[in-house]
């Protein structure tokens, strides 16, 4: 019996303490949003950002009760090792429906990016496969109580749970390549330099935000088909829940930092522009002083000029910025 409560509850433990640790993540980045985007997105984006939240606080409550029952009150007691608590059920309807929603949301920023045939063709196939993994994690739910919470009978939901893990790894996927090949294409429009190192940190954090749920739902996938009468893939499901949530807000709130690195990138891009400008103008004033023994253009013109190329630069830079900030300012990054 040791090595069944060892089976079972050992990655139940570990996977709920990670799940703590990524909620008090998700809480920081939580503040961290409403502190800069709650009078500046879109009605829907917040909305979306509170269903999510009210759905993490369900499932940690839920999760908690499945670990003190099973743990504390079932101490030693063979009874939660052939039913677990009713409350073990809804973790995984819970995870696809946070899934199903964030992939949807990622699915909309592809849209805008790609408002075309090609693009909605793409962004309702993400939609499509979204809601066929949910709809699978609401199978696996509903099958899990028919069975009576018996983790010695997750056999019986091998099938439906291939087709919600296989399903929600091969929307992430599709959602990263997707968006970075449109902004690469995007990268390739670039006007500024300031507009092609946005795009690259873009593509950067498309990719590592995009590579952790994958690689996570992978990892899942194979501990499931492997021996699914166990729980060890049960320790990825809670982890893989938070870190779609913690993916959400993280995109959502490095959008301000990806702008001001566009802009920090042109200031030191074009910065050294005025800087030669203003050397050229003076070494060219000095070389006229030599060569025409004094016989030179006013102290006060050469000012002047030296004015006027400083507006233009500044001019410029001010126009470039204004630029960025038009671009991203409805644009979902």
């Amino acid at each position: 019996m040791a090595s069944l409560y060892t089976e079972i509850f050992g990655p139940l433990l570990l996977g709920a303490l990670f799940n703590y640790l990524l909620f008090g993540c998700l809480i920081v980045q939580l503040y961290d949003y409403f502190m800069t985007y709650r009078e500046k997105d879109r009605w829907f984006i917040k909305a979306l950002v509170c269903v999510i939240v009210v759905a993490e606080i369900i499932q940690l409550v839920l999760m908690t009760h499945t670990i003190y029952t099973t743990i504390v009150l079932g101490f030693n007691t063979i009874e939660y090792l052939l039913h677990t608590p009713w409350s073990s059920s809804a973790a995984p309807a819970i995870n696809g429906i946070i899934s199903m929603l964030i992939q949807i949301f990622f699915a909309w920023r592809i849209w805008i990016l790609k408002n075309d045939t090609v693009g909605n063709i793409i962004t309702c196939l993400i939609v499509a496969i979204s809601v066929l993994q949910c709809s699978s994690s609401i199978a696996v739910t509903v099958k899990y109580i028919q069975i009576g919470r018996a983790p010695t009978r997750f056999v019986e939901l091998t099938m439906v749970g291939t087709l919600w893990l296989s399903g929600s790894l091969v929307c992430d996927t599709m959602i990263s390549v997707v968006m970075v090949y449109l902004l690469k294409q995007s990268k390739k429009k670039a006007s500024f330099k300031a507009s092609e190192a946005m795009v690259n940190t873009l593509i950067i954090n498309t990719i590592e935000t995009g590579a952790i749920t994958t690689i996570f739902a992978l990892i899942e996938l194979v501990f499931f088909l492997n021996n699914p009468e166990n729980f060890f893939h049960i320790c990825f499901l809670y982890i893989l829940g938070r870190l779609f949530s913690n993916v959400l807000l993280a995109v959502l709130n490095g959008r301000d930092r990806v702008r001001r690195a566009g802009k920090m990138d042109g200031y030191i891009a074009h910065g050294s522009d005025s800087q030669d400008l203003d050397l050229s103008f003076r070494s060219f004033y000095r070389s006229q002083n030599s060569q025409q023994n004094g016989a030179t253009l006013p102290l006060h013109d050469i000012n002047r000029c030296m004015d006027r190329v400083g507006q233009t630069q500044a001019d410029y830079v001010s126009g470039r910025n204004n630029f960025l900030d038009r671009s991203t300012k409805d644009l979902p990054l």
